[in-house]
């Protein structure tokens, strides 16, 4: 007869192997320890990943923080002096700066200031006309930003105007439908090419270029906070345009035929190969056929003046009691 089997967690054991059973039930408890540290610990890192990308949880400013922080205990001063410096800081984002004007509008309500409370909703209609304010804003805040954001007519937005200029290119940029007065300064940055970039803090950039040479910009209005508001371009797709290329006028350059005559006498225009530039209002020297014309307007005035004396000897009449002479007399 067979030996009896026995089952233990799926492992068919001989009866005789019941010794093992102990070593057994060890290993299958170590087993067990290590799934449970291995579940621990990625249970702790999903933990950690949640409040780290959770929205709201924290802002990326240390001094949102602050100003959050000591709104949610009452400390409305508090809260504004914080909110003022990150306003001053030099490193914040858009984002940043809508958390701020949102935050800052709930503090001006809770002491009560309503002039302020307009100026920082009409600032955030501004920058957000569709934003979702917190669930902690009370409702006449929300009414007021809705008030503001029915002000607002146009985008902020920046544009470039590009201008020709001598050896290159000039780049201006002009920001559109700032009513809330937000841009504090431009920055506008340009290349040739793919080649390095030229910055500059002001409204405009000159751009040395060659002709026909294409040049990439990016404009950028910066606000409160040095965050960037509104762009014209990016570093990843900046805007381009291509200067005209050069106007060639082709020279035709004067040539002078010289004749044996001249060549043999050595004149200096048949030498250098060029003429001397024609004087305006002076009669052309050379007719289509290119034979002088001067000898033939000599030869002519000299006709007319011998006709002149003819007419003058025997047409025109002598003094009274003359007779007309009517040709030449001869005595002999």
């Amino acid at each position: 007869m067979p030996r009896a089997l026995i089952y233990y967690r799926g492992c068919m054991l001989p009866d005789h192997a019941s010794d093992l059973r102990p070593a057994v039930r060890r290993t299958t408890a170590a087993g067990r320890d290590r799934r449970g540290s291995l579940r621990r610990a990625f249970a702790s890192w999903l933990a950690l990943l949640v409040v780290v990308c959770a929205p709201g949880v924290a802002y990326a400013h240390p001094l949102l923080d602050e100003g959050e922080r000591k709104y949610e205990d009452a400390d409305f001063q508090g809260a504004l002096d914080a909110f003022a410096r990150a306003e001053q800081a030099s490193d914040l984002t858009r984002d940043d700066l809508v958390r701020l004007y949102t935050r800052r509008a709930m503090v001006h309500h809770a002491m009560q200031h309503p002039e302020e409370l307009e100026a920082d909703v009409f600032r955030l209609a501004h920058l957000d006309r569709a934003l979702r304010l917190p669930r902690a804003a009370p409702p006449a805040v929300r009414r007021a930003y809705e008030q503001a954001v029915a002000r607002v007519s146009g985008t902020l937005r920046v544009d470039v105007e590009v201008e020709s200029m001598p050896g290159g290119t000039r780049l201006v940029a002009r920001v559109s439908d700032d009513n809330a007065g937000l841009v504090q300064s431009l920055r506008v940055r340009a290349r040739v090419a793919g080649g390095p970039w030229r910055r500059t803090e002001r409204a405009a950039l000159e751009v040395p270029a060659a002709a026909g040479a294409t040049v990439e910009y990016v404009a950028e209005a910066i606000g409160p906070g040095g965050a960037v508001l509104t762009h014209a371009g990016t570093d990843d797709a900046p805007l381009r345009t291509t200067l005209a290329p050069a106007l060639v006028e082709a020279a035709t350059p004067a040539t002078t035929t010289a004749t044996a005559g001249s060549a043999a006498s050595g004149g200096s225009a048949a030498a250098s190969g060029t003429s001397s530039p024609a004087i305006p209002g002076a009669p052309l020297r050379v007719d289509e056929g290119g034979a002088p014309v001067w000898p033939w307007l000599v030869a002519g005035g000299v006709v007319l003046a011998a006709a002149v004396v003819v007419v003058a000897l025997f047409v025109v009449p002598g003094p009274a009691g003359d007779q007309p002479v009517s040709g030449p007399q001869v005595s002999f």
